[in-house]
């Protein structure tokens, strides 16, 4: 804690020894040797623009780590994210966010592809594809299908 006095204390509680340490384990320890401890890490506009310049060095980190990098809660760095419109992208495509004209060009392109590969090129599900198909009514005939016409 002396090494580094802007540690905050879940920081701590992970690195402090080779065995975890209990939250009330510790608040005793700290309060039979009278240690001051920061309870949150002050996030002021220097981290912010350090946030922001580390996002946009590194596009491809996940919020994990970046909250590793700056010693921050995952949730608390998609908060910063959002108050401050950091410039993060999503590293992956929330389940069952798809439009329906994006599915459909793709449907149009892939006719040899399956759900679950168009599902996989989409970043969605392979239920959330076949819910679309038929949703917004989109033709979809396989390759499969066109040489089993073909043959009758």
């Amino acid at each position: 804690m002396k090494k580094n006095p802007d540690a905050t204390m879940s920081h701590i509680l992970e690195n402090a020894s080779e065995k975890p340490i209990a939250k009330q384990t510790f608040l005793r320890i700290i309060e039979a040797y009278a240690i001051e401890v920061q309870e949150t890490r002050k996030v002021d506009e220097r981290v912010i623009q350090q946030m922001s310049a580390h996002m946009e060095k590194y596009p491809y980190k996940t919020q994990q780590e970046i909250a590793d990098d700056f010693h921050l809660s995952v949730s608390y760095v998609g908060r910063l994210i959002r108050k401050h419109s950091l410039p993060y992208q999503r590293k992956r495509k929330k389940k069952g966010l798809l439009e329906a004209r994006e599915l459909a060009l793709c449907l149009a392109k892939h006719t040899e592809w399956t759900h679950q590969e168009i599902a996989a090129h989409l970043q969605v599900s392979r239920e959330t594809v076949m819910k679309y198909i038929k949703q917004y009514h989109l033709l979809y005939l396989p390759l499969w299908w066109h040489i089993q016409i073909y043959l009758f």
